[in-house]
């Protein structure tokens, strides 16, 4: 039921050229207390509960739990998240959150999913955004960094055809 591939504890792995889809709960991918993981050139697409609005454990709407891409603490550096097409999925495309550190965001394409593109959050330090792609998504900005600190967000295209959920919110 949880997290189609799961990271754990890992370190020095590429994960790449895969399509990861229909996992039913909280992300197609999951990584916690990892370092040098590579995320390259993957399809993450269709991740998440579509057909319920709200998780019955935890009562939190499913756009907020079920997610592309959850990495949710490093134990290190060497982290990289590249050249991936993810999109339509339940929450966000990509979140970094809550305790995720020195990973750089490149070259992806984050489209059309049920909240946010990439979500930066909680004790998310050092995360590098720079040439990548987040359009269409729905509920928020295209890109959501709400907390941190050394983080760099540079040379990305984002757009929505609703004002509300165009831009990206700092």
């Amino acid at each position: 039921r949880a997290n189609q591939i799961a990271l754990s504890d890992a370190h020095h792995v590429e994960l790449a050229g895969n399509e990861i889809r229909y996992n039913d709960y909280h992300a197609g991918i999951t990584a916690y207390r990892v370092h040098d993981v590579h995320i390259l050139g993957n399809w993450i697409h269709d991740n998440g509960r579509f057909t319920i609005a709200q998780d019955p454990q935890t009562g939190s709407s499913t756009w907020n739990v079920d997610h592309g891409v959850y990495w949710g603490s490093t134990s290190g550096g060497g982290n990289l998240i590249a050249n991936n097409l993810i999109e339509h999925n339940r929450g966000n495309g990509l979140q970094l959150y809550p305790n995720t550190m020195d990973v750089i965001v490149t070259g992806n394409t984050i489209v059309h999913n049920g909240n946010t593109g990439i979500y930066v959050g909680g004790s998310a330090d050092r995360i590098t955004v720079v040439n990548n792609i987040a359009a269409f998504n729905d509920r928020n900005a295209q890109m959501r960094i709400r907390s941190g600190t050394a983080n760099v967000v540079r040379g990305n295209l984002v757009y929505s055809p609703t004002d509300a959920f165009s831009g990206i919110e700092n």
